[in-house]
C-alpha cells in the first residue's frame, strides 16, 4: 500500500468516528494555540536577547542606592560618570550610553512623531549592529558637542516612511526643527536595545543640547538620564566586572560630595550618597522598562497554559487509550488476515500525526486570536509597545512536537 493509499484509509477511518476526531483536533488546536500565544508573549518580554553580536557578552550598569538629583528612566547614569567610567575601566572592550525620547521627524512635506533613540558614537560597534545601507555611526561622532548633524534610520521605518528609497542617504530631515543628513539605515531586524519600544530613529547623543534645548546636559553630574552598557572583555564575568568597577566608582562619589551641589545636602544625605554602588547586570536583552509590571502577570498565565496542556495531553491519551480498546476487534481481524504490526503501528502513528497536524493548523489561527487580544488587554503606553501579534514559528513548532511526542507515546 502507498503513502497516499494509506493517508486516504486514514482520513476514512477517522471520518468514522468524528466524535472522536473533534475532540481530540479541538483539544490540540486549544492546547497548541494557548501554549503558543503566551510563550510568543513571554519570548519577546522577557527572554529575547537583541538581535546583536554576542548578547550574552553584553552587562548593563545601574546605580543602586539613594541618588542624590534627578532621575529620568531606570538604570541610568550621568554623562559625566559613563565617561569616566569608560576611560577607566579594565572590564570592558567598549561601551555606550542611549536615552530615548519621541522626535518631531519632517520630510517631504509631511511631519510625525517618532521613537528616537539618542545613541554614544559607540552603540552600533559595540553591539556589533551593519549598516543596511550607507554608513553608522562611529566614535569619531563624539569629537564636539553639536557637531555631528546626522542621522541613521531604522530598517523598518526607512520602509514605511521612506518607501525603501535608497536615495535618502545624503538627504536631509528636520528633527526637532534642527536639519539632520541621513548617512544610513540599521540593519534588518534591530531597532534598539528597548525591549518593547520600536526606535525610528538613531541620532548622535553629541546632539542631545540642540535637540532637547536642555542646557549643559553633558556637565550635569546629578542629572541621571543615560541607560550605559558595556562588552565583557573575553573571559570576564558579571561578578568580576562588578567588583573591579567598585573602587572607581566609589572614587567617582567620593569627588562628586565635595562639589557644591552638595554645600547644602545634610551629612545623612551624603552618608547615603557614598553608600550607593553600581550593579553590573545582563545586557543582553537591552533595557526592558516595561519588565518590572509584567513578569509576574506574564509567569502566572505561562504557568496556566502549562497546566492547560498537560490536561488536554492527558484528555487526548484518554482518548486514543478509549479508541484503541474500542478496536482490538478491528486489529485482531487485521492480524489474522496477514497484516503486520508494522503496518498495523504505520498506521496508528499516520492517525496521531494527521490529528496533530491538522489540531496544529487550527492552532495557528487561535494562537494569532489570542495574540491580538492579549495586546488588547495588557497595558500601552506613549509611544505604543510593540507587542507580538504573530505566533512564534520556533515556539508553534515546539509545542507541536512536543503533543506529537505524547500522542505517539499513547499511541
Amino acid at each position: 500500500m502507498t503513502f497516499l493509499a494509506e493517508l486516504r484509509y486514514t482520513v476514512r477511518a477517522l471520518g468514522k468516528s468524528p466524535v472522536f476526531t473533534l475532540i481530540a483536533i479541538l483539544s490540540l488546536a486549544l492546547g497548541i494555540g494557548a501554549n503558543t500565544a503566551v510563550f510568543t508573549m513571554l519570548d519577546q518580554v522577557l527572554l529575547r536577547l537583541l538581535p546583536a553580536r554576542d548578547p550574552q557578552q553584553l552587562a548593563q550598569l545601574s546605580e543602586v542606592g539613594v541618588n542624590y538629583g534627578s532621575n529620568s528612566g531606570l538604570n541610568s547614569l550621568s554623562y559625566p560618570k559613563y565617561k569616566q567610567i569608560s576611560e577607566e575601566n579594565q572590564v570592558f572592550s567598549g561601551m555606550f550610553a542611549r536615552d530615548s525620547l519621541a522626535l518631531s521627524v519632517s520630510f517631504g512635506g509631511r511631519n510625525e512623531v517618532a521613537l528616537g533613540e539618542l545613541v554614544s558614537g559607540t552603540y552600533f560597534d559595540v553591539l556589533g549592529v551593519r549598516p543596511a545601507l550607507g554608513r553608522l555611526f562611529t566614535s569619531h561622532e563624539d569629537a564636539s558637542r553639536g557637531g555631528a548633524p546626522y542621522a541613521v534610520l531604522a530598517y523598518d521605518y526607512w520602509q514605511t516612511r521612506f518607501a525603501g528609497n535608497p536615495s535618502i542617504i545624503g538627504q536631509q530631515i528636520l528633527v526637532n526643527n534642527h536639519k539632520l543628513t541621513v548617512i544610513g539605515v540599521a540593519q534588518r531586524g534591530f531597532d534598539g536595545v528597548e525591549a518593547l519600544f520600536a526606535t525610528k530613529i538613531f541620532v548622535p547623543l553629541i546632539m542631545a543640547e540642540q535637540l532637547t534645548q536642555e542646557d549643559h546636559p553633558f556637565d550635569n553630574r546629578r542629572r541621571r538620564y543615560l541607560q550605559v552598557f558595556g562588552r565583557l572583555k573575553p573571559g570576564v564575568t558579571l561578578a568580576e566586572a562588578k567588583a573591579s568597577l567598585q573602587p572607581i566608582f566609589h572614587r567617582i562619589q567620593e569627588m562628586e560630595v565635595q562639589q557644591k551641589e552638595f554645600a547644602h545636602a545634610s551629612p545623612y544625605s551624603r552618608e547615603q550618597y557614598l553608600r550607593m554602588t553600581l550593579d553590573v547586570m545582563p545586557g543582553g536583552g537591552g533595557q526592558n522598562e516595561v519588565r518590572r509590571f509584567l513578569e509576574a502577570p506574564l509567569w502566572a498565565m505561562t504557568a496556566m497554559v502549562g497546566l492547560v496542556l498537560l490536561i488536554a495531553c492527558a484528555n487526548v491519551a484518554n482518548l486514543l487509550i478509549a479508541r484503541a480498546m474500542a478496536r482490538q476487534k478491528e486489529i485482531a481481524i487485521k492480524l489474522a488476515i496477514g497484516a503486520s504490526r508494522a503496518r498495523i503501528v504505520s498506521q496508528l502513528l499516520l492517525e496521531s500525526l494527521l490529528l496533530s497536524l491538522t489540531g496544529g493548523l487550527l492552532a495557528l489561527g487561535i494562537s494569532v486570536v489570542t495574540l491580538r487580544s492579549l495586546a488588547g488587554i495588557l497595558p500601552q503606553m506613549e509611544p505604543p509597545l510593540k507587542w507580538p501579534t504573530t505566533p512564534d514559528l520556533r515556539v508553534l513548532s515546539f509545542t507541536l512536537w512536543f503533543r506529537c511526542s505524547r500522542r505517539w507515546s499513547s499511541a
